[in-house]
């Protein structure tokens, strides 16, 4: 049996080292949890979260059928709203409102730093006073976008303008912008039994005051909406565009075969072929042919009558039947069946004799009604699909499937833990230290000398 590395014996001396240092981890902790939560009172690290919610509405077809939203879609949708490209034009358009808003502040005498009570005392002043709401409304008149100049007026948004840093106006801070905008989402979530649709986008933004938190999101949101639907529409019209293209190129193909047909429909062997036709259908009955096509493709061969094969296998059953008869009725049927067998015999010659001199020419004349279609079919596909496609896709482009649902509100609630906790655990960790230390410098330190 293998000794055990350490034993009893040799951790008494080190819980005797510590439990005599006791007072001294006791005024560690103590001193250490104070000194840190009076150094995090002065320290500005605390942050706030807002967030704005984007829907991503549900294309309807008709009253009854509707397409859930692609479960593929939403990494492109995360893909976009976190591009540097949104990010940079969010805050540009930050920065040319705070610069309109700038006038404003100075006749307010708006502090370029505030903290969270400051900021709660001036915004119950700015909603008090009568004069503000024009004075944005005119400054707004150099915005181009109606929710631009909507969002300027609120005086929750004009003092989060003044809420940010001074560098952080004057230059992009990429970097804090990708880790502090986030996008949740579930958009379609699947499983064994069904698809349960959540079409919502939560942008949230974390920032180091609540009303820049919100200005950024409320900002940032807004300008998702605007490029995915300016996406979509430019997607709708393309899709459109090529579908009509390709329709009208089949349409030229068809007209030209449309032309051979007729050119060969002038030719003397037509007439030929409409002749051994028409003996066939004589001797066969007519018949009629229905195609169908589109995303449910139908074909239909239909008889309409029996021809005289037909009339004659009925005389032969009738004559088969008269037994009990007079012999003259037996004797008129079986004359009328005969002579009806010997007309066969002579128009089966004629049309077989007939196809014989136009087989060419009917080979040809199917050939280009094969072609025409096999055009039908493909402009039948191509029509389905443009207007299936254009009542799915034009649910993007004529009514946009982005739609802003709720604007970040400023929340002075920081996220995180608290400033009491983060001092506690740093005068834990104080005290561990110095536990390290009396067991290095009482236990290890002696042990090896």
């Amino acid at each position: 049996m293998t000794e055990p590395i350490l034993t009893g014996g040799d951790l008494r001396p080190l819980f005797r080292a510590l439990f005599a240092k006791r007072f001294h981890l006791l005024a560690i902790l103590v001193a250490g949890t104070l000194a840190s939560y009076a150094v995090l009172l002065l320290v500005k690290i605390q942050r706030y979260e807002a967030g704005a919610v984007v829907a991503v509405k549900i294309p309807t077809i008709d009253f009854e059928f509707r397409i859930d939203p692609n479960p593929q879609v939403a990494p492109a949708y995360v893909d976009m709203a976190q591009s540097d490209a949104l990010l940079y034009d969010t805050h540009s358009l930050m920065a040319r409102m705070r610069r309109l808003a700038e006038p404003i502040a100075k006749e307010y005498e708006l502090p370029e730093t505030m903290t969270v009570k400051e900021r709660d005392r001036i915004l119950r002043a700015l909603k008090k006073n009568a004069e503000l709401p024009d004075k944005l409304r005119k400054a707004a008149e150099g915005l181009a976008e109606d929710w631009q100049r909507e969002c300027f007026v609120e005086p929750e948004f004009f003092l989060g303008l003044f809420e940010f840093d001074k560098d952080v106006v004057d230059q992009v801070p990429m970097y804090i912008m990708q880790e502090s905008f986030t996008v949740k989402t579930n958009i379609a979530q699947q499983t064994n039994i069904t698809l349960v649709n959540q079409p919502f986008l939560n942008l949230r933004v974390r920032w180091d005051s609540p009303g820049a938190a919100s200005v950024f999101a409320n900002l940032w949101a807004t300008l998702f909406v605007e490029r995915a639907n300016a996406l979509s529409t430019e997607m709708g019209y393309s899709t459109e565009e090529s579908i009509l293209k390709e329709s009208s190129k089949i349409e030229e193909e068809v007209a030209a075969l449309h032309k051979r047909m007729a050119e060969l429909e002038a030719r003397p062997e037509y007439q030929k072929l409409l002749g051994a036709r028409a003996i066939e259908n004589s001797l066969y009955g007519g018949r009629a042919r229905l195609d169908m096509y589109g995303y449910v493709e139908l074909h239909a061969d239909i008889g309409l009558q029996s021809g005289l094969l037909g009339e004659l296998n009925r005389l032969m059953t009738e004559s088969s039947r008269q037994s009990g008869k007079p012999a003259e009725e037996v004797g008129a049927l079986a004359a009328q069946a005969r002579e009806m067998a010997g007309r066969i015999r002579s128009m089966t010659e004629e049309a077989r004799a007939l196809r014989g001199e136009v087989a060419d020419f009917a080979a040809e004349y199917r050939q280009v009604q094969f072609e025409i279609d096999q055009r039908n079919r493909l402009m039948a596909e191509r029509l389905t699909t443009a207007m299936f496609s254009s009542t799915r896709l034009k649910s993007g482009y004529a009514v946009p499937p982005m739609v802003f649902v709720e604007r970040a509100i400023p929340s002075t609630h920081p996220t995180g833990p608290s400033r009491a906790i983060l001092a506690l655990v740093i005068g834990v960790l104080c005290s561990l230290l110095y536990a390290c230390w009396v067991i290095y410098r009482g236990f290890l330190v002696p042990a090896v000398s």
